[in-house]
């Protein structure tokens, strides 16, 4: 479940490959839940923004095709990350799904085999519980207070960057299982407008908008 307001991560992987020579297939975006931020291919498996048709995504869905650069076989490669914020809070798997639309679901295999291409949601964003709140104030003129959850004991860092990815502040710290407030004086990002803020830890990332004036 994913809550709104937030901006998460969303890894794609190719899952179980035998012999994978290329895949393609149209992906449907419920834009009442979801708005695609930006899709950050895995160069390692030379995946680029060319394999990816965003045309047609402000009418809820793009294409992808791809060709491997070599046989693919593997039990879970990572394909690309689809960075996504949350307008409704709900369930990923209600949110996306493939289709033939424009481009059919198919995927390749060496021996010349077609098979199908089907979307899958085995471990979907905030599947952890770790929470990020939205900071109060907000807008924040001066002092402004972010909560956020995490189930265990970890390292996590919140980072704050403008919408062009200009870093203002990172705060680091280890914390125990649980809710924490951190409280922080916004005049200081020296910045006004909107910016994000992003929850980091060894597994996961969630990130949401604040607005400084």
């Amino acid at each position: 479940i994913v809550s709104a307001g937030e901006i998460v991560d969303v890894p794609v992987h190719i899952v179980d490959a035998d012999h994978l020579i290329g895949l393609q297939y149209t992906m449907q975006v419920n834009g009442e839940y979801l708005n695609v931020l930006s899709i950050d291919p895995n160069d390692l498996l030379s995946v680029s923004a060319d394999h990816f048709g965003l045309s047609r995504l402000k009418h809820g869905m793009y294409t992808t095709a791809y060709n491997t650069p070599e046989i693919l076989t593997g039990v879970k490669t990572k394909f690309y990350t689809m960075q996504i914020e949350v307008l409704k809070s709900g369930k990923l798997s209600e949110m996306l799904s493939v289709n033939s639309r424009i481009t059919i679901a198919s995927a390749f295999l060496a021996d010349g085999t077609r098979v199908p291409v089907a979307l899958n949601f085995a471990d979907t964003p905030g599947g952890s519980n770790m929470r990020l709140f939205q900071n109060e104030p907000n807008p924040a003129i001066t002092d402004t207070r972010i909560s956020f959850y995490l189930p265990g004991k970890t390292s996590a860092k919140l980072v704050f960057y403008t919408i062009d990815g200009k870093i203002l502040r990172e705060i680091n710290g280890d914390y125990e299982p649980g809710l924490h407030t951190i409280t922080m004086d916004a005049a200081a990002l020296d910045e006004t407008g909107v910016i994000y803020y992003e929850l980091i830890t060894d597994t996961d990332k969630i990130g949401r908008k604040m607005i400084l004036h």
